[in-house]
Formats: structure tokens, sequence, C-alpha cells
């Protein structure tokens, strides 16, 4: 199916968030898939769905210097269309509303594999659910999703985040 980018959000220097038009229902854990024409040639490449909303769903990136399909991404603008496949996967899903509330749940990310955790988070809001996340980054300039954090502690999920190589800066703010 066809999708178009209805927002973009730069979360790091060399990460972004897209918000693409959907009408898939996605169980918080799914991937997806996009694909375009690069070069006369269709690239496809898979992404964790970072958040659910209703007619949208997100994706979070990590530019790669390499990486045909990652710059592809970071160059999309608003209103450009890809094509979508998916929802995927069966074994990483977590529906918050049959989660036994007795037992905290402990996620643990590095990088943009935080993407589906916000998912969760999110999904899990306003749910007597408890957890913890542990969020591995090299600097505090790494870390996505920021300007989230704070809900997801008042979501009853706080946040503890490692740096696995804190800059001279970090060593003063963190």
């Amino acid at each position: 199916m066809e999708t178009s980018v209805l927002a973009r959000t730069l979360e790091t220097p060399d990460t972004l968030t897209l918000r693409l038009a959907s009408a898939l229902t996605i169980i918080p854990g799914q991937f997806i898939m996009l694909g375009a024409a690069l070069n006369g040639v269709v690239v496809k490449r898979s992404y964790s769905v970072a958040s659910i909303g209703s007619g949208w769903l997100d994706i979070t990136v990590r530019l790669q210097p390499q990486g045909v399909f990652s710059q592809f991404l970071f160059s999309t603008v608003v209103g450009d269309r890809l094509e979508l496949f998916g929802p995927f996967g069966r074994h990483f899903l977590w529906k918050p509303s049959e989660h036994d509330t007795s037992v905290p749940v402990v996620l643990i990310a590095g990088g943009t594999g935080i993407a589906p955790f916000k998912a969760m988070i999110e999904a899990a809001q306003g749910l007597p659910v408890r957890g913890h996340v542990i969020f591995s980054v090299r600097q505090g300039a790494d870390v996505i999703y920021a300007n989230s954090l704070d809900a997801w502690r008042a979501a009853n999920f706080p946040v503890t985040v490692t740096l696995t190589r804190p800059s001279e800066e970090d060593t003063a703010n963190w």
C-alpha cells in the first residue's frame, strides 16, 4: 500500500522520526517495511513501529553514512510517498491490557532499539501496568525521544539512561 510522510521530527543529529499515514491495525512490537525506487532499483527496509495513532504510525531511523535507504528517508519532506508493507511480527508483541499487573515490566534497549518500546509504553498509558526502562546510548546527545521520558515516568515507566562513551560535556551534566 502507499503511504505519505505526515511529519518529520529530528530526534538527535542522526536520528529521525517519520510519521506516516496508515490505516493499519498495529500491535505494539510489530514492524513494517518501507520501499521506494532508488536509481531504478526497488529498495525495502524494515522498521519497528515506534508509535501508533488513529490514521498514522511513527518509525524512527538512524542515518547510516553508507545507508542508501536511510539517506533517502532523511531527505524526504512532508507529502512524499512511500510503499508500506505489513505489519509483521508475532513474537515480540505486547498487549498491555492483557498484562498481569502484579508483574512489573523491564524494557532494555540501546539506540534505535527503543522504538518498539515507545509504542508499548504509550499503549500502556492509563492502565495499571508498571515497569522500568533501561536505555543505553553512547552520549547524552544520542538520547532518542528525550522529550518523552518525563511522560514515561508519569506513566509508571521510569527511565534509567546509561552512557557508554560520555563526552566531556556529558560528564559535567549527567
